[in-house]
């Protein structure tokens, strides 16, 4: 048995991927402690959710607004960045609360999950005498478009994983190209990939019957907004005959953009705005429809070569895909054969005319979607492989 703790620069309940590999750990016999943060009310009640059914321990850093505690320790984490000029300090706001939390008890191995984590696994493990390990969730130095405004941040990140990757023992990324940029830009052995993939017990267990009415095309994310794909999402309805469910947290400014521009297009009746869900409820969710979407712009190298989590959810939902050609979609969708199809990004003639060809065999493509989410696309073949590439490096 190794004693693993695994650590987030977040709350819990923002973090499905670490939540998803401290359950696989668990059940392979390891004893695991997650440390992460305790910042807002809300996010402290789904934290409260989700270790409910969590055997596992957790510890949080309370960073609370509104809590005594909580605040004078947001105060002195600010304080302590506006005196130091550790490029660190700028990425990882709670590094010394966190790290100290991570070391007040014995481990075997810290892996960090979220950026913020990565110097906070590394001291902390070489504290402990550890090991370290580092899940690469995004293309953390890529995240910011390639414009000189965002040079020096950039720089920042990348500093920061040039030191502290190479002092991991693992590395995990979440998709096969966030792993090749790795691997080119920093020399460190390739990460091994781990899809975000969800657990098949979330999704119904028979496909949901003929949707009554018109068609629904479904997006989500823990944000609706802008350069997401979802304005031209809208004016697709004027050429589609389906109703748009959006799902996620939106600012009241960007709702009465969308509505304007549904009624100024005639579809105003067949825009629906739906509240964020929690992680475990999303594949249910999402197989309430027909068509997801998954529309990002590719606007910066990360969103490039990321596979985002909602197309996966869509795969393992059944439903239908329709996604923009960017690297990372392109490398799922050709592993999920007759599942949906791939349109140039911001080209809404093609969205259209994929979607009307996807409508034309919906039946189809739903099963070809489901099928690959049973086959491939899911947390049971990518648990294994996390604990198998783990346990090995360990030995």
């Amino acid at each position: 048995m190794t004693r693993v703790c695994l650590v987030s620069g977040g709350n819990v309940s923002t973090n499905p991927r670490l939540v998803s590999a401290a359950d696989a750990l668990h059940a392979a016999g390891h004893q695991i402690r997650v440390v992460a943060v305790d910042a807002l009310p809300d996010n402290a009640e789904r934290d409260a959710a989700v270790m409910r059914t969590r055997p596992w321990r957790l510890d949080r850093v309370n960073i609370r607004h509104g809590d005594i505690v909580g605040t004078m320790q947001r105060v002195a984490a600010r304080v302590e960045r506006a005196l130091s000029r550790s490029p660190e300090l700028a990425r990882s706001p709670y590094l010394d609360l966190l790290t100290r939390a991570v070391t007040a008890e014995p481990a075997d191995v810290v892996l960090g999950y979220t950026f913020g984590a990565l110097p906070v696994a590394v001291r902390g493990a070489e504290r402990l005498g550890a090991l370290a390990g580092f899940d690469i969730e995004d293309l953390h130095a890529g995240e910011l478009p390639d414009a000189p405004q965002y040079a020096a941040a950039q720089q920042v990140t990348a500093d920061i994983e040039r030191r502290y990757l190479p002092r991991c023992r693992t590395l995990t990324a979440a998709s096969e190209g966030i792993a090749d940029a790795i691997v080119a830009a920093y020399g460190v052995a390739r990460p091994t990939v781990i899809l975000n993939t969800f657990p098949l017990s979330d999704r119904p267990l028979t496909p949901p019957g003929p949707r009554r009415g018109r068609p629904s095309l479904y997006w989500y994310s823990a944000v609706v907004g802008t350069d997401r794909g979802i304005e031209d999402a809208v004016s697709a309805l004027r050429e589609v005959p389906a109703d748009l469910h959006l799902r996620g947290t939106i600012t009241p400014e960007y709702a009465a953009r969308l509505k304007a521009r549904a009624a100024e297009l005639g579809v105003a009746d067949r825009l629906y705005l739906l509240p964020q869900a929690p992680p475990p409820d999303l594949v249910a969710l999402a197989a309430e429809h027909d068509i997801g979407l998954a529309l990002e712009l590719g606007a910066t190298r990360s969103r490039c070569v990321a596979v985002t989590n909602k197309l996966l959810v869509y795969l393992l939902a059944g439903l239908a895909v329709a996604a923009t050609d960017i690297p990372g979609q392109r490398a799922i969708l050709d592993g999920a054969s007759g599942a949906g199809f791939l349109y140039p990004p911001g080209d809404v003639d093609a969205l259209v005319a994929g979607l009307r060809a996807l409508l034309a065999d919906l039946p189809r493509a739903k099963a070809a979607s489901r099928a690959a989410g049973e086959r491939r696309f899911n947390w049971e073949m990518e648990a294994p492989r996390l604990v198998r590439y783990l346990e090995d490096a360990w030995r």
